[in-house]
C-alpha cells in the first residue's frame, strides 16, 4: 500500500481528467491503491507543488520521499500500463 500526504495546490497536466482540487486527486489515485494519510515517518510520499511549506520541511526531516503531483500521476499511470500487459 502506498500512503501519501499533500501540500500546496494540485497543479496537474490532466490529459482530459478533471483533477483540479486535492479531493479530486485523492479520489482518482484511490482506485490505484494509494491512500491519503496524515504525514508521519511511515508515510510513503509527500506530494508537493511548493517546497517552502512546513509540511515539506517536516517530510524531509522524517526522511519521507517528496515528489510533485505530476510525478505521482506519472508513476501511477506507468504502473497501470504495466498491469494491463
Amino acid at each position: 500500500m502506498i500512503t501519501f500526504e499533500m501540500t500546496g495546490f494540485v497543479e496537474l497536466s490532466t490529459k482530459g481528467r478533471n483533477i483540479r482540487y486535492k479531493e479530486d486527486f485523492v479520489n482518482y489515485v484511490k482506485q490505484f491503491g494509494w491512500v491519503h494519510t496524515k504525514l508521519t515517518k511511515n508515510t510513503t510520499y509527500l506530494l508537493y507543488s511548493k517546497t517552502n511549506t512546513s509540511k515539506y520541511n517536516t517530510a524531509k526531516r522524517y526522511g519521507v520521499k517528496t515528489i510533485t503531483y505530476n510525478e505521482a500521476l506519472n508513476m501511477i499511470e506507468r504502473n497501470a500500463i504495466w498491469e494491463e500487459l
